[in-house]
């Protein structure tokens, strides 16, 4: 799954949860930061707009498969709710669906062209290894990151 939905009950009222992420938010490092490995001073970097907030783990390297959280808050009766979405960079999810399509386009041939004793089961094996990789990569690099 590289989409998931959460939410969270706090007894904080809205405002106090706002004041609580504005601490432990800072904005995002420019890119110049970046190549400075200026430390990040919060666990946090993104925005925060009204009721509504977009954040990643603020790290010193590239990730890639660090996922987006999307935040909302809604005040209730006895506190705040707070609607969560993580989900994988979009650019991400693009270049792996290209690249798991052209494994899977070869891994197909592949075994076209062993059901037609043309091949050796050899010629499998690649192509199956790289497909598989491909998606625990996605999977299991997702998962460890979002949690």
């Amino acid at each position: 799954m590289l989409s998931e939905k959460k939410e969270l009950r706090s007894r904080l009222l809205k405002e106090e949860v706002i004041q609580v992420l504005g601490e432990n938010i800072q904005p995002k490092r420019t890119m110049e930061e970046r190549f400075r490995r200026k430390k990040p001073t919060t666990f946090f970097e993104g925005t925060i707009e009204q009721d509504r907030f977009e954040i990643q783990r603020a790290i010193n390297h590239k990730n890639s498969f660090l996922p987006k959280i999307y935040g909302s808050l809604e005040g209730t009766i006895s506190g705040t709710q707070v609607h969560l979405k993580f989900q994988m960079m979009a650019f991400v999810l693009i270049f792996m669906g290209i690249w798991l399509s052209f494994v899977g386009f070869f891994l197909v041939f592949s075994l076209i062209a062993y059901n037609a004793g043309e091949a050796e089961a050899i010629t499998l094996v690649i192509p199956g290894a790289l497909f598989l990789f491909g998606i625990w990569l996605v999977y299991f690099s997702y998962t460890y990151e979002r949690n």
